[in-house]
């Protein structure tokens, strides 16, 4: 029960620092505003593809070549997130933001742990919400659209197919766990990334923690309702957070 409940204070603290972003990052410098229709369809073309590579690096690649390949790209989304962060801040901030990035990307690289791990992956992850969200790319409308495809995605990903367990296999076996960890559970980096874009499409800070808190609530009572029970570890977390959140959405009008 420890693992569960350090493991939602996790999802908690990550869903908080994505709202801090919502509400306090600076405008970015990449002028996403003016892209037209055509030049927007290539930009989401490019992410499917690089999502769809590395899918399938995560099930062909040779071990070493996907340890290096995941370490450096979660290194460049920190250090992305770190200038994104600081830009049009002081030259103060910003050298110390890259500094503090630099040091989470050492920690993890030099002295891997549970706690440098996760600091790593939600370090990378949290400020991608956030800053789509300003560019306006991440409109209620793709962001519900997205929800329908990752809904049924996420069934067959962990239940009606291998994909799941090969996953965790792969990552597992190179030491670099695709999540959140603890002991015993984990939530996956696709949790984490819906969960973050949900948190940052909601107008009001308040109606954003109050939303990470619901979501974290659902997932300590699914998973203290499966665990004695001996359920299956995986669980298509998605499934139950997303028609959760549309609810949150309609029902606050957030």
């Amino acid at each position: 029960m420890s693992d569960l409940l350090w493991l939602n204070v996790l999802a908690f603290l990550f869903l908080a620092w994505t709202s801090f972003l919502s509400q306090k990052a600076g405008s970015p410098r990449i002028p996403f505003k003016g892209l037209s229709k055509i030049q927007l369809g290539f930009f989401i073309a490019g992410l499917f593809v690089c999502v769809l590579a590395l899918g399938i690096l995560l099930w062909k690649a040779p071990g070493i070549f996907l340890s290096v390949y995941l370490k450096t790209t979660f290194s460049l989304l920190i250090a992305a997130h770190a200038w994104w962060f600081s830009s049009g801040k002081s030259r103060r901030i910003r050298v110390a933001a890259l500094v503090l990035a630099l040091a989470v990307i050492l920690w993890r690289l030099s002295l891997p742990s549970a706690f440098s791990h996760n600091l790593f992956i939600a370090s990378a992850l949290v400020w991608i919400g956030p800053f789509l969200a300003k560019q306006n790319l991440l409109t209620r409308k793709r962001f519900f659209m997205l929800s329908a495809f990752l809904f049924f995605y996420d069934l067959a990903f962990v239940w009606l197919t291998p994909a799941a367990s090969n996953l965790d296999i792969s990552t597992q076996a190179i030491g670099f766990p695709f999540a959140l960890v603890t002991w015993k559970i984990s939530l996956g980096t696709g949790d984490l990334l819906w969960s973050s874009f949900l948190v940052s499409i909601v107008k009001t800070r308040q109606s954003r923690l109050l939303l990470a808190a619901v979501l974290v609530f659902s997932n300590v009572a699914i998973l203290s309702w499966l665990f004695p029970r001996g359920a299956p570890f995986a669980f298509p977390l998605l499934v139950l957070w997303i028609p959760l959140g549309m609810l949150f959405l309609w029902a606050t009008k957030a």
